[in-house]
């Protein structure tokens, strides 16, 4: 019997002592998945005490300053009021991670990631993070988007069907990739906002050559002179060129330079001919002076000097170009499924539209269904109440 008490003792304080080893859980970027900032916050302080013990765990290191630079990126406004000692500036983090982690992967990742200057040193340390993790899923994304800047297809083409092969990407988020492309007319320019409007329709092309006549512009990359210079030449845009001096006020900085750089997309689209888009996720501060010139046509807004009806074009591409099913039901993990939520929420217009549109023609059946999915999607997000209103005041 004592025996068997030692044994049962000896088991009780192995798995305490698993407990107490366990590691705080992976800080991903928030394109990939999305957390609270009370999340962040936690996650920060929780890798900090990680690091109190050993300040040599590199992986520490890379999870402490990806925590501390989503809190501070997502929610700029409550990092700001914080005062807490384990949230600091990710430029502070790095400087510390450097005199225990020099020359490793995350090292290499980390500095990518402070500096982000996308020069010939960028790249450098690019291929160092690389070359001593070539299967390590954080970097991929920032390799294929570094080649897409310089316009490497071989390259661009390489990392971003690497990166699908990883089994990386989100399902979900392709899907939606897959409905905004097939949003546009043949030959079209599509401006973009962010990663996951941007790199997952880029995969679908480069990798299934899936709509590969539509261009991706995403406005914050042509803000990479190098870049934009390509874009511009490439696909006869006019002059690329910006005076940066025009810029004076620091607060209004990125916003005023996007500005410029879109208005310079829209006149040099138009003098070569194309036809061109928003998506639907774009910043709209940026064109709130073109509301006027837009029409809805699916996940994006097509542009035109002479203001269109775009509903019969929304119309064929709900009912003969899309994919759906998706929506209605998915039977795989998925860790984004958070961010396809929120990539999601951008169906609502587009199915509130529809609804009115099968309303008027007495298709009951049809606008029943675009009811019913415009409520799935806002219900996930906790939304609901608001579109309620909306669709029973277009009921009466």
């Amino acid at each position: 019997m004592k025996t068997l008490s030692n044994i049962v003792l000896i088991i009780t304080i192995i798995f305490a002592e698993s407990l107490f080893a366990q590691r705080p859980p992976k800080v991903y970027s928030y394109v990939k998945q999305l957390n609270t900032f009370d999340w962040y916050v936690n996650a920060a302080r929780e890798w900090k005490k990680v690091l109190d013990d050993n300040p040599e765990d590199a992986d520490a290191w890379l999870n402490y300053y990806t925590a501390n630079r989503m809190a501070k990126i997502i929610f700029p406004e409550n990092y700001a009021k914080i005062k807490i000692p384990w949230m600091k500036n990710f430029e502070e983090i790095f400087q510390e991670a450097e005199n225990n982690i020099n020359g490793t992967f995350e090292y290499y990742y980390l500095k990518i990631y402070t500096e982000r200057t996308f020069d010939d040193e960028f790249e450098i340390n690019l291929l160092k993070a690389y070359e001593l993790g070539p299967e390590r899923e954080e970097l991929i994304d920032d390799l294929a988007g570094f080649y897409e800047t310089r316009r490497d297809t071989a390259k661009t083409n390489f990392f971003f069907r690497k990166w699908y092969e990883m089994g990386e990407m989100s399902p979900g988020i392709l899907n939606w990739s897959y409905n905004l492309l097939n949003s546009t007319e043949k030959n079209s320019i599509i401006i973009t906002n962010g990663d996951n409007d941007t790199y997952p329709p880029i995969m679908l092309q480069r990798v299934f050559g899936i709509r590969s006549d539509v261009v991706i512009l995403n406005i914050n990359l042509l803000m990479i002179d190098i870049y934009r210079k390509k874009i511009f030449e490439e696909f006869d845009l006019g002059d690329p060129e910006i005076d940066y001096r025009e810029f004076s006020n620091p607060e209004n900085y990125y916003l005023d330079l996007r500005k410029v750089i879109l208005n310079k997309v829209l006149n040099g689209s138009i003098q070569a001919g194309k036809n061109i888009y928003f998506s639907i996720t774009l910043d709209q501060t940026l064109y709130e002076d073109k509301n006027d010139n837009l029409s809805l046509t699916g996940l994006t807004f097509k542009y035109d000097e002479q203001p269109k009806d775009g509903t019969e074009i929304l119309v064929d591409n709900y009912e003969n170009k899309w994919f759906l099913d998706y929506l209605e039901q998915s039977f795989y993990y998925d860790i984004s499924s958070g961010v396809v939520e929120m990539l999601n929420l951008n169906y609502i217009p587009v199915f509130a539209q529809l609804f009115e549109y099968y309303s008027k023609k007495g298709n009951d059946l049809q606008a029943k269904k675009m009811k019913e999915m415009a409520f799935r999607i806002s219900e996930k997000r906790k939304i609901m109440n608001y579109y309620n209103d909306y669709f029973n005041d277009k009921q009466k």
